[in-house]
């Protein structure tokens, strides 16, 4: 036996003793602590076929301790995506208050709204109608005839997340990225005012997804509305 291996056998007895000891001196601690028992691997008490009660109530411990941990874990994970998210949100309503035009609140949301919503397109929708001219604010605001807007425009929502297909993909005919996901959000400028979208769009295809709550894009969506209508109307 070389001298790595001595040192290695003394180091293993060693901490064999250790535990041996603390398991002495704390004779509750699986009691006290059962969430130990996911670290232990009991030896098997099977024979002829007879299962052992004990180590498969062990066994079934430790699979749902690891579930749980899996899922806290996930739950941690969509909590801090949904505070960045709301951060975002709210970024972009305050900047939204600093206009001082209806012109500057455009331009805000086409040029500026991107960066800080971390994604890859923005554009304003508009159904297109007699009066369009009213509302071409800006040049890269895009006019959709009716009848590819009319599913969307039918719909009760105010908030579409979903992967980029053939139905939405008109949406982003002027964006240079490939966009694959995407929120659709409908606006409401007035009464009696054209159909009206805020597109958002990703090249990530998890990005936008139907799973996802649509909460925050919600409150946006209000924000805008109201900001919209406070300009339109003077």
């Amino acid at each position: 036996m070389t001298k790595n291996q001595t040192n290695k056998k003394n180091n293993l007895k060693i901490k064999i003793d250790d535990i041996k000891d603390f398991l002495e001196k704390n004779p509750k601690i699986f009691r006290d602590k059962p969430e130990l028992y996911e670290f232990i691997s009991p030896p098997s008490r099977s024979k002829n076929n007879i299962i052992d009660i004990q180590q498969h109530m062990i066994e079934s411990l430790q699979k749902n301790i690891s579930k749980l941990k899996k899922s806290n874990s996930e739950l941690i994970s969509l909590s801090k995506e949904n505070q960045i998210s709301q951060e975002k949100i709210n970024n972009v309503v305050l900047e939204t208050l600093k206009a001082r035009s209806l012109d500057e609140l455009f331009k805000f949301i086409l040029y500026n709204s991107e960066k800080l919503l971390d994604i890859d397109y923005v554009n304003i929708i508009f159904e297109k109608t007699e009066n369009s001219e009213e509302y071409n604010f800006d040049k890269k605001i895009v006019f959709v005839e009716s009848k590819q807007l009319k599913p969307f425009i039918k719909e009760d929502d105010y908030v579409f997340l979903s992967k980029t297909s053939r139905n939405n993909e008109f949406f982003f005919t002027g964006a240079q990225e490939k966009i694959l996901s995407s929120a659709i959000i409908k606006l409401k400028l007035y009464k009696n005012s054209p159909a009206v979208f805020l597109v958002l769009g990703s090249k990530e295809s998890e990005k936008f997804n139907e799973r996802q709550g649509t909460e925050l894009l919600k409150f946006l969506r209000e924000a805008l509305n109201s900001y919209f209508k406070l300009w339109l109307n003077q």
